[in-house]
């Protein structure tokens, strides 16, 4: 698809089919949002094709033409939320234990913006990791013995899943599964961990900082709190 071309329904099904050749057309569905709560209407559709897999879009009517604002997909291991409001994400299941993905905002003009990237997952030793923390030399798994599992959050306000994160609400257990709580006695374990995380270029900032971060980020689009958490229904 290229920007300032018209398409038709067929031709969008068309689009992806000619791309996934071991794909057959299912149906399509078509429900009514209202992007940014203006109480102006716009048209999310869903192409479903076999194996689970779908192509979605958001069409508004713009000078009593319609344009498509929005287009994204699912499939295995890839899973979306369409929001009635125009809050869109996706998330990516990488390997089992860590997953990723970006978060979109399609405001009342139809507009689509990109808000930010999260992630959540961690490391463990019984699923397998040589390292236990990703990306770091194979040595580094022998200093950890009292670390069975660690935990984590990330955020980036770049989509690229290389690129440097923010990592927050980070938990360690030990090997028998149980949390090893934050506190005096296990501070200096944490800061270790921490400190291996930033050397890989993430930033270490607080549950309350990284929301702060990624709040400005949506304020920044007009995604205002009243918009955000609006209690509205959402399509997977």
């Amino acid at each position: 698809m290229k920007q300032g071309n018209s398409y038709s329904f067929d031709e969008l099904k068309e689009v992806y089919l000619n791309e996934n050749d071991y794909s057959e057309y299912v149906k399509t569905t078509c429900t009514y949002i209202d992007c940014g709560l203006d109480g102006e209407y716009e048209l999310f559709v869903q192409n479903e094709y076999s194996m689970y897999c779908f192509t979605k879009y958001v069409l508004k009517n713009i000078d009593g033409e319609l344009y498509i604002c929005f287009t994204g997909d699912s499939r295995e291991h890839k899973w979306n939320e369409m929001l009635e409001n125009g809050y869109y994400s996706y998330t990516w299941n990488i390997d089992g234990l860590n997953h990723w993905g970006s978060c979109y905002y399609i405001d009342a003009n139809g507009d689509c913006h990109y808000l930010y990237s999260q992630g959540f997952g961690g490391c463990s030793r019984s699923y397998g990791d040589e390292t236990l923390i990703v990306s770091l030399p194979d040595d580094v798994y022998g200093e950890f013995d009292e670390i069975g599992n660690i935990e984590y959050s990330t955020y980036s306000f770049s989509d690229s899943y290389s690129a440097p994160h923010y990592m927050y609400d980070l938990i360690l257990f030990d090997p028998d599964g149980e949390e090893i709580e934050r506190n005096d006695e296990s501070e200096d374990l944490y800061n270790r961990v921490e400190e291996l995380y930033e050397a890989c270029s993430n930033t270490i900032v607080s549950e309350e900082e990284a929301e702060e971060s990624m709040r400005n980020a949506r304020q920044a689009v007009g995604l205002t709190d009243e918009i955000y958490e609006a209690e509205v229904g959402y399509y997977e």
